[in-house]
């Protein structure tokens, strides 16, 4: 009997000690990958909210190829949200590709790529060639201005932003309440409260009507 006790006491301590040894392991294995993530941080360098338009060539690659997005078609505070997601992936160095950090750095990639077909020459007539031109001035000018309306976004402070986020929020419920028919006065007054002061007698919601 007492030899009984003993064996089933040492199969215990061995129980015991594997399971140890197997928090011990995986505790060790935590912290080397912590430790590896930290020495990626920066590795690229450190990406800020107003970086946006420094990085704004990589960052449209990455919306349209990784997100697959439109830039152009994007609201300031999608471009807000989604750069900010963009300068987390970029500070951890976990980008999918090289030339979403520097597209100048892409070389190495590019020079393996089989080159293009060659294009066919085609004549343009001139004014064909000058309201192409034009298209593309307008479209780089509405892009510059896109971009910079995001930064200037960008530069606001948290009250700021708070301020935008929840006046959206309210805007959304109101064209929602009044398709249903309700009665908008308090959420007009919470719009208006919301308002800049030199803004609020020129952007008091109309009146909903029954």
């Amino acid at each position: 009997k007492k030899r009984h006790k003993s064996d089933k006491e040492e199969k215990k301590k061995k129980k015991r000690s594997k399971k140890e040894k197997k928090a011990k392991k995986k505790k060790a294995k935590k912290k080397k990958s912590a430790a590896v993530d930290q020495s990626e941080f920066g590795k690229y360098g450190i990406l800020r909210e107003a970086d946006l338009f420094r990085k704004r060539d990589e960052f449209e690659t990455w919306v349209r190829e990784v997100k697959r997005r439109e830039p152009n078609d994007l609201s300031k505070f999608e471009t807000k949200e989604l750069f900010a997601t963009y300068a987390e992936d970029y500070n951890t160095a976990t980008l999918p590709a090289l030339k979403y950090y520097d597209l100048a750095r892409d070389d190495d990639d590019a020079a393996q790529r089989p080159p293009p077909p060659k294009a066919v020459d085609f004549k343009e007539d001139d004014e064909a060639k000058l309201n192409r031109e034009r298209r593309q001035d307008r479209d780089r000018a509405e892009r510059q201005a896109a971009y910079e309306d995001a930064r200037r976004l960008l530069t606001h402070d948290k009250d700021e932003r708070d301020r935008l986020r929840q006046l959206d929020m309210l805007r959304a419920q109101r064209t929602q309440a009044l398709k249903r028919g309700d009665d908008t006065d308090r959420i007009d007054r919470q719009i208006v409260a919301l308002l800049p002061k030199e803004e609020s007698d020129a952007n008091i919601p109309p009146p909903a009507f029954s």
